[in-house]
């Protein structure tokens, strides 16, 4: 209700108060007067009988001075005489002011907060959280009573507009229009150098798995450009080469990454290794079981080393053997061979119970019944059950079958 509706109503109140004061003005001077005296209005008022006429007035005074009014939801107090309500007032009770949740529906751009209990603009949150009104998108806005005064406001302001527009452009704007030709054209420049590099890459990876497949050695002794024998990795790339005018471009004119050092073949074979390591480990995760094959010898360099071999069936019902690599134990005793053993074996799988069989060569360190390889890595693996190597076995029947032959003697010196 706005001030004019209510200006009747606090009108006909003041009138009434008036009225009610002028009532006990009477009141209390015909209580002082003397027997026979009329009072001077217009009216006569006639004290109670049976009571104490000075007390009486001085309560309904007090009485009449108390009196509220209630105005709006404000409480006025009406003990003035002959003044508005509004004028000289005091305010002794409280209202609550409830929020119209239609003004969500008006405003689809509102927002509210439960834990501080104000309001919000939405798109201000996401788009003015640094610069414009702070109220709506930072602080929040509290004042009800004003509440559709500062919307108005905020709806017209320029960052609002501005931030409204951006929510609706929100995902629907092609970058590439918003781009300088200068920027898109180095964008493409550089995704031309990197699908280039990949395709190079590519091509030396296809070298190396072709000495690997054919276990050819990379390296020559001597790999230098002028080189006649740079070896077979070398050889491969410059043959490539003469077939593949990108390559030979690359070859020619690059001066940062050629891809032929013996530093980055390295690199190149650890990364093939980490790949298929990985698909080993995926496919006895997948596997029921699997066994464990290893052996060690002295190479030419007088290099002790280990080999492990997991031998598993997939999915398919194929049993296949991977290798898993070569390995240098720190020892040639029992507990060195079995802790390098243990160690590559956590590193496929921490199920105790899918290794159930191991194989090996017939030494003692090996097949040992107390101390032996074997025994302690079935002390960790109650279902890795030792089997004797059929190779081996193989190997020392054709050893002692031509150790009776005279010929066959002389001509396997060993």
């Amino acid at each position: 209700m706005s001030v004019a509706d209510t200006a009747p109503i606090n009108r006909w109140l003041a009138a009434s108060t008036c009225e009610m004061l002028r009532t006990a003005i009477r009141t209390q001077r015909h209580a002082k007067r003397q027997p026979g005296q009329r009072l001077s209005g217009t009216e006569h008022t006639a004290a109670p009988s049976g009571c104490d006429v000075a007390s009486s007035s001085a309560a309904r005074k007090r009485q009449l001075y108390n009196v509220k009014c209630t105005i709006g939801g404000t409480a006025y107090n009406s003990g003035t005489h002959g003044q508005r309500p509004g004028a000289g007032r005091q305010r002794r009770g409280e209202f609550k002011r409830s929020f119209n949740k239609d003004v969500y529906s008006k405003h689809d751009w509102l927002c509210g907060c439960s834990k501080t209990n104000r309001l919000f603009c939405f798109p201000c949150i996401l788009f003015c959280r640094t610069s414009g009104d702070k109220n709506w998108s930072q602080n929040g806005i509290n004042d009800l009573a004003h509440l559709n005064n500062k919307i108005s406001t905020h709806i017209k302001s320029s960052l609002n507009l501005n931030a409204h527009l951006n929510l609706k452009l929100l995902g629907k704007q092609d970058m590439r229009q918003q781009l300088s030709n200068a920027f898109r054209l180095s964008i493409q420049k550089h995704n031309e150098t990197v699908t280039n590099n990949c395709y190079i890459l590519y091509k030396i990876i296809d070298c190396i798995k072709f000495c690997g497949t054919f276990e050819l050695a990379l390296r020559g002794h001597n790999e230098k450009s002028d080189s006649e024998n740079p070896g077979i990795f070398h050889g491969l790339i410059n043959f490539s080469s003469e077939l593949d005018n990108t390559l030979k471009l690359h070859l020619e004119q690059s001066t940062v990454f050629k891809g032929l050092s013996k530093i980055i073949q390295n690199e190149m074979l650890e990364c093939m290794l980490f790949v298929t390591r990985q698909n080993i480990k995926n496919e006895i995760k997948n596997a029921d079981f699997f066994s464990v094959i290893s052996d060690e010898t002295t190479d030419v360099s007088a290099q002790f080393q280990m080999s492990i071999i997991f031998r598993y069936i997939l999915s398919n019902g194929t049993p296949v053997e991977r290798f898993w690599g070569f390995f240098n134990p720190s020892g040639h005793d029992a507990k060195s061979l079995s802790e390098c053993i243990k160690y590559n074996l956590k590193e496929v799988t921490e199920n105790h119970d899918k290794l159930i069989s191991q194989s090996y060569d017939g030494a003692a360190v090996m097949s040992g019944q107390l101390s032996g390889v074997q025994k302690l890595i079935k002390d960790e693996y109650k279902n890795a059950h030792f089997v004797h190597c059929y190779a081996h076995r193989l190997n020392l029947i054709l050893s002692q079958a031509t150790m009776h032959n005279r010929d066959v003697r002389i001509f396997f010196p060993t």
